[in-house]
């Protein structure tokens, strides 16, 4: 019992326009026409492989190239840790385009076009064309990741660099990067398809996450993994995603995120994603599963949601332990089988959703609506005692299906269609009308977006 064209609201606001053929997300810079002193020009293809000679120097491209021109294949110049020395300089891709990395070896101990990144700085660099497949095991070659620049980054920056074509590999797949360590990232993208091989934590741009930094930043095509995937990322650990958005179709089996699967102890801010997502359990529009003391603020999600187990949202799968979702909102109709929520599928510890709405039209059940662990909210489907859930909003003609639900002591009980089920306090659950709604999303586009 879904209502199609669920978005009722998508004429008041326009995303930030995207010129693919352009390329225009990449800021604009002043090309240089001479080499600085001290750097490398790569004026022909075949002066690429100065970077292996020299994997710590500094590097300037002097022209567009076509690796598919080389007479050997392309070699990725930076090795894994315990493989060779990874690519520790500067590469400056003086805003040209590589095209043509075609990558699907079974000698080299590494992926993408520079490898492994350590120590590095990566700036103004297109690459286009890209086919990046590694399907190897953690205990094999490809042990650092996947992705079109490199399969790993450490101590890294990387600053307007994009890439298009497909990525496919077996753990920690990024349409840019596999496993980033301690990196900063700005004006970067990724379009196409990032595809995980029976693996786990593959992101449109990043797959795997840990003490970094994602600004202005987007993802666009379709991500496929079994664990933690997400449209932008698909396992966020101790980092920030700012400014920054995903229009991916995401399919994942377990934490599936429109912007990431899985975050723990990381901030989420000014930031989106608008594609469908679709999974087994903990299905979120913006993220799947938030874990520790993730803050999710001034963020919003409008794809359809679809899960077919439980812990599924508009915004959220699940959020657990101190996450706190503030200021944010979810419209995409959000269909699952048990716990969901127009906000989240289900809180649990001390989690907090505060000054939300949930603009969506339909949260809707699969399958047998007398199943026992069936919860279901326009907020959220299933909170603790210590969950907290004030001043949030759900519009008022909301289609809600089931017309039932059980409660934790699996007692059958009607479902109050008029509002919201209040806690104690009262301040939580009103309804909200379609043209205050109007107001209200309007008002929170501004922040987001500005």
């Amino acid at each position: 019992m879904l209502l199609t064209g669920c978005n009722l609201f998508k004429d008041s606001y326009s995303k930030p326009e995207i010129d693919y053929e352009k390329l225009s997300f990449i800021t604009e810079i002043d090309r240089r026409d001479t080499v600085p002193e001290g750097w490398q020009g790569i004026y022909k293809v075949e002066d690429l492989f100065k970077l292996k000679d020299n994997p710590s120097g500094k590097y300037i491209l002097m022209s567009d190239f076509d690796l598919s021109t080389l007479e050997e294949p392309w070699v990725p110049p930076g090795q894994a840790d315990n493989k060779g020395v990874p690519f520790q300089g500067t590469f400056d891709g003086n805003g040209h385009v590589i095209s043509g990395l075609k990558l699907n070896q079974e000698e080299h101990h590494t992926s993408g076009f520079l490898g492994a990144l350590e120590d590095a700085e990566i700036r103004n660099l297109g690459l286009i064309e890209v086919e990046v497949v590694y399907p190897y095991s953690r205990t094999g070659p490809g042990a650092t990741g996947t992705g079109s620049l490199a399969g790993s980054a450490i101590n890294t920056s990387i600053e307007n660099v994009y890439a298009a074509g497909l990525v496919k590999g077996r753990f920690e797949i990024g349409g840019i990067i596999g496993e980033a360590i301690n990196v900063t990232t700005n004006q970067c993208f990724f379009t196409g398809k990032v595809i995980s091989i029976q693996g786990q934590a593959a992101g449109g741009l990043i797959g795997y996450v840990t003490d970094s930094e994602i600004n202005n930043s987007y993802s666009s095509g379709k991500l496929e993994t079994d664990l933690r995937g997400g449209g932008l990322v698909g396992s966020l650990n101790s980092s920030i995603i700012a400014d920054s958005y995903s229009e991916s179709k995401v399919e994942v089996g377990d934490m599936a995120g429109g912007l990431a699967g899985q975050t723990a102890d990381s901030s989420l801010r000014n930031s989106f994603a608008t594609g469908p997502v679709q999974g087994a359990s903990n299905v979120g529009g913006l993220v799947g599963r938030a874990n520790g003391a993730t803050t999710i603020e001034l963020c919003y999600a409008d794809g359809e949601v679809t899960g077919t187990s439980f812990n599924i949202g508009g915004l959220a799968g699940a959020i657990w332990d101190e996450t706190v979702i503030r200021q944010s909102f979810a419209e995409g109709e959000v269909t699952g089988r048990s716990k969901a929520g127009g906000l989240a599928g289900m809180c649990t510890g001390t989690a907090t959703i505060m000054e939300s709405y949930a603009f969506n039209c339909s949260v809707a059940g699969l399958g047998d609506e007398d199943t026992e662990s069936m919860v279901f909210g326009r907020i959220t489907g299933s909170y603790d005692t210590n969950t907290r859930l004030t001043g949030n909003h759900a519009l008022e003609n909301m289609i809600f299906f089931p017309e039932r639900r059980y409660d934790s002591s699996n007692n059958y009980r009607e479902q109050d269609f008029s509002g919201l089920e209040k806690r104690s306090d009262g301040k939580d659950g009103a309804n909200i009308s379609s043209k205050k709604a109007k107001e209200h999303k309007a008002y929170l586009l501004e922040k987001i977006l500005e």
